[in-house]
């Protein structure tokens, strides 16, 4: 259901509550669409025969939805996509909370550390349209890398001795650039020449498509 969620899909048209029958008594169940019996074998126990059969079932006969949920790193991205989206509005508070005012200067100031670059010159850098959010190209490494600029930030403004705007914009650059010395260090690739990945957005549109195409097929929903 978890999973169903973070996808921007239906939990109720994917897990319909029920109520059957067991020893003449009516017990709480759900009816599942195929793409919810994809779901649960994708994170089941591969280690249980019947769960490797059921894989290899889904992979051979929806390659496509494999894809777009493994070749992508879609869950991944798309869980640190969201956590990225709730941090930034508690750094956006701790930032107000050091006087800063101007919170764009404030934000370009932590990417200028980590990339060398402004938000919109990363954006150049990599091939993503100025409208659409870094974010949303970027893979599981480079986001991962995000969330700890944005929380040991926040972190680093709750202990600032002489708060004042200048120096929390001094505090989240010097972040960023420690954040690109580890990803240099590790990956052997500064943050900006890390591979630019498919939109976000535009996996969800395909991973809906082809959930309903899906659904569709077994129309008969599978209780268990």
């Amino acid at each position: 259901k978890d999973s169903c969620a973070q996808l921007g899909l239906s939990i109720e048209d994917n897990f319909k509550k029920t109520r059957r029958n067991v020893k003449e008594k009516k017990r709480n169940d759900y009816k599942l669409s195929k793409f919810a019996c994809f779901l649960i074998a994708m994170h089941a126990d591969t280690r249980k025969p019947v769960v490797k059969r059921a894989q290899v079932y889904f992979y051979n006969d929806l390659e496509e939805l494999s894809l777009i949920l493994r070749g992508q790193n879609y869950l991944q991205r798309k869980i640190g996509r969201e956590e990225i989206r709730e941090l930034s509005v508690t750094l956006n508070k701790a930032a107000a909370r050091s006087k800063v005012k101007d919170h764009r200067y404030f934000i370009n100031e932590g990417f200028l550390g980590m990339y060398n670059h402004t938000v919109g010159e990363i954006k150049q850098e990599k091939g993503i349209p100025q409208k659409e959010s870094l974010y949303d190209h970027i893979n599981s490494t480079e986001l991962a890398a995000h969330i700890f600029r944005i929380a040991l930030t926040k972190e680093r403004l709750s202990h600032l001795r002489n708060p004042s705007e200048e120096n929390a914009a001094r505090v989240h650059w010097k972040i960023g650039a420690q954040i690109r010395s580890l990803i240099k260090e590790h990956s052997k690739s500064f943050p900006e020449s890390l591979p630019t990945q498919e939109s976000l957005k535009k996996l969800e549109r395909n991973l809906k498509k082809a959930a309903n195409q899906l659904n569709k097929i077994g129309q008969k929903t599978i209780s268990p």
